[in-house]
């Protein structure tokens, strides 16, 4: 899964779209630099924009900038192979 969530810095609409644009944009740098070697199928990939989730939780009043809550998140799934073998 890539998530990315956004700050509360522009409107909920614009955050979200943002939120939703970000993760395609991220799984597509992967594919560049990593080509046939990732080994994942697109089925298997999960993309998801949380917009101003994190944001909200943390308390953040609209229009706020929070660098923290502007974040892509992609755990473990594109670690190098010798990586999960180590892991065992």
């Amino acid at each position: 899964m890539i998530s990315f969530q956004a700050d509360c810095v522009d409107t909920d609409q614009r955050n979200l779209d943002l939120s939703t644009m970000r993760p395609q944009n991220t799984l597509q740098a992967i594919k560049d630099t990593m080509g046939s070697a990732l080994g994942i199928a697109d089925s298997r990939i999960t993309l998801r924009g949380l917009g101003e989730q994190l944001a909200k939780e943390a308390g953040d009043a609209d229009h706020t900038k929070n660098p923290a809550c502007r974040k892509s998140d992609c755990p473990g799934y594109f670690a190098h192979p010798h990586d999960h073998a180590a892991a065992r």
